[in-house]
């Protein structure tokens, strides 16, 4: 590897300082966003897993607790992506709440 590029790789993995700080990446910004991420697979993940197992149970159990299975998907999507908001410090009352109801919406037509 020449100089010149040994040089130009070390500046994009070492920010440069400028007036005795660091310019690069804030550590917080870093930090709400790996949370974020974390509870929306989480969340994501049990949400679509409580949307998809709503079909089925009508079909294997008949007991009716299909549709309290997919309200609590619905309960539990909501609730991840107002978390994802608030690890942002936005307001929890935004129109992204709606890709967590997106698992529910897909299953709704085969539960009721």
């Amino acid at each position: 590897m020449s100089h010149r590029m040994s040089t130009a790789l070390s500046l994009r993995v070492f920010p440069l300082r400028r007036r005795g700080r660091m310019c690069g990446v804030d550590i917080t910004k870093v930090q709400q966003w790996v949370a974020s991420a974390l509870l929306f697979t989480m969340g994501m993940i049990s949400t679509t897993a409580m949307a998809g197992y709503s079909v089925w149970s009508d079909t294997l159990a008949e007991n009716g607790n299909a549709p309290g299975l997919w309200a609590m998907g619905v309960l539990v999507g909501l609730l991840t992506l107002a978390g994802c908001l608030l690890i942002h410090r936005r307001s929890p009352l935004s129109p992204l709440l709606l890709i967590g109801v997106i698992p529910a919406a897909v299953s709704a037509p085969f539960v009721f």
